[in-house]
């Protein structure tokens, strides 16, 4: 029997299968090279198959396989069912799909033939995406959308293990076009609209996570990060402390609140996202002028211009243009200033 090249999972549980030696018949649900394929094609052939036991055969393991395989001319009819399905719910791009199906189907029709296999291929990616460095480097959002696009491949497309799910959305059918694509559409319902710089972080991670199964091993991503030596948060500069706490919380809780979703939770990454990337700047500044205005009274112009001061001094700081004197604190310490100030606000608001 010729196995399609592309099939490398499936030719791997192929392996296993014959070396288990089976000799009793099993339903093709429980053949070991059916776990392999992608849900959407697992769907077509259980479907076609173990759907026959509703009427034209017997539910018996045994007979269902005799009738489906050697009764009139069952399997020619299921061979081209199962391709239309596979088509109809893989997609119509997804030969590769028809083609393992079409394994699957042979070896269950065969069950007592030994089945010639390939050697393991020893450029298999074990891990999944999500385990990558290069990954958590990514801001929040970004993660989450990367993650939602490749991972949820597993729901329809691809076999849920780490090997056969890279596999997959890298080589099979049009499933890395389809990635790329779909990187650039989510970024902006995850990012926001103008976080380019995401869209293009996260499909140079893609790009090196396939590069992996195909030896051509491009260089992950490495964070791109401002000269300055910050080591520490906006909360820590002594500016800072010099703030109303109306205006403290006013500047802390927009920067610091970005390591929740825009912005790596890392001083230097934070600062260089905050500052520079996009356009998260502008937006900080608008969101800290009306936080001012909102926490200490629309006439506090004073508040507002120290306030942005800070936020001035701190992205200066992250470009290497300043070096802030009397800063003591290791950026530890992150999420505590802001809910505590909030928590103040909030009190004095009620």
């Amino acid at each position: 029997m010729r196995i399609p090249a592309s099939s490398l999972e499936l030719v791997l549980q192929l392996a296993a299968f014959a070396a288990l030696g089976y000799s009793a018949t099993v339903y093709v649900t429980d053949l070991p090279i059916y776990s392999a394929l992608a849900p959407c094609a697992a769907y077509a052939v259980s479907n076609q198959i173990q759907g026959l036991s509703e009427s034209e055969c017997p539910p018996a393991v045994t007979a269902l396989e005799s009738c489906a395989c050697t009764k009139d001319n069952n399997l020619a009819s299921i061979s081209s069912a199962v391709s239309n399905n596979v088509l109809e719910n893989c997609g119509t791009t997804a030969t590769d799909d028809v083609g393992s199906a079409a394994v699957v189907l042979s070896a269950y029709c065969n069950q007592a033939v030994v089945v010639p296999t390939a050697a393991p291929a020893s450029n298999a990616i074990s891990q999944y995406i999500t385990d990558f460095p290069a990954y958590s480097d990514l801001a929040p959002c970004a993660e989450d959308a990367l993650s939602y696009v490749v991972q949820g491949l597993t729901e329809e497309k691809c076999p849920p293990g780490a090997s056969a799910l890279a596999s997959c959305a890298c080589t099979k059918n049009q499933n890395s076009l389809w990635v790329s694509e779909q990187i650039g559409s989510n970024m902006g319902n995850y990012c926001g609209s103008t976080h380019t710089e995401d869209v293009t972080s996260a499909e140079a991670v893609f790009a090196a996570y396939c590069g992996l199964g195909n030896n051509s091993y491009p260089a992950f991503p490495t964070t791109s990060a401002l000269s300055g030596d910050v080591t520490y948060y906006i909360t820590d500069l002594p500016q800072f402390s010099s703030l109303a706490s109306c205006a403290q919380y006013a500047v802390s809780y927009p920067v610091l609140a970005q390591t929740d979703h825009d912005c790596p939770s890392q001083p230097l990454g934070l600062v260089s996202c905050a500052c520079v990337k996009d356009q998260n700047s502008l937006a900080m500044v608008s969101e800290i002028t009306s936080n001012v205005a909102e926490n200490c009274g629309k006439t506090a112009s004073d508040d507002v211009s120290s306030a942005l001061a800070v936020f001035a001094e701190y992205c200066s700081a992250g470009k290497g243009l300043v070096t802030p004197k009397g800063v003591t604190a290791s950026g530890k310490t992150l999420l505590e200033p802001y809910y505590k100030l909030e928590f103040q606000i909030l009190t004095v608001k009620h």
